[in-house]
């Protein structure tokens, strides 16, 4: 869709350093084969999906929120991002999400009227070349809720020790999310009772 952002139509970074190290995952390296300097380039740790849609990782309370007001709204009136001068607006992932951030996965189509780079064609808060740092507005022109579908995520510890995230739900829309959300805790706190 011409009238999303995509991934693939994005520059690289204009950081030299960066940009070599993007090279090199595009050319089929690993980040844990980059050097120590390269990697710095790479903080959060990205689960790659599609590349017009931007991913937000949110917990319940944040997630309720979205819902209740029916718009992914931010901190109040002045909560808008303005490229060069702030850092302020919702921050999103174009092409994947960071599950650090939170167990409900907010999924947008990464539409220009909603959506903005951040500095240096959206490299700033990863390095992977199939991920861009974009923000939606706080305030002014929030994304409608009803754009959004979500899913959960869940964490599994192997026999190993490791931990690792799956997606555990299907997408389904936020308002959705939520209503089987406080259903699922109502009965888990019924069945503490018993």
């Amino acid at each position: 869709m011409e009238d999303c952002f995509d991934v693939n139509k994005i520059p690289l970074s204009e950081n030299e350093t960066l940009r070599i190290a993007q090279e090199k995952i595009l050319s089929g390296k690993t980040i844990s084969e980059l050097s120590i300097g390269e990697q710095l380039h790479f903080r959060d740790k990205i689960t790659r999906l599609d590349s017009q849609t931007a991913y937000r990782a949110v917990n319940f309370s944040g997630l309720q929120s979205y819902a209740e007001t029916g718009f992914i709204l931010g901190q109040g009136k002045d909560d808008e991002f303005i490229l060069g001068e702030n850092n302020k607006g919702i921050d999103w992932f174009l092409g994947g999400y960071a599950d650090r951030y939170g167990q409900y996965v907010i999924a947008a189509p990464a539409l220009k009227e909603y959506f903005m780079l951040t500095h240096d064609n959206g490299n700033g808060l990863s390095g992977d070349p199939f991920i861009r740092h974009i923000k939606s507005s706080g305030y002014k022109n929030p994304i409608p809720s009803d754009l959004c579908q979500c899913f959960k995520l869940e964490k599994l510890q192997g026999d190993d020790g490791q931990i690792t995230t799956r997606i555990a739900t299907q997408a389904m829309p936020i308002k959705t999310m939520v209503e089987l959300e406080l259903k699922r805790m109502q009965e888990e706190s019924q069945n503490k009772e018993m």
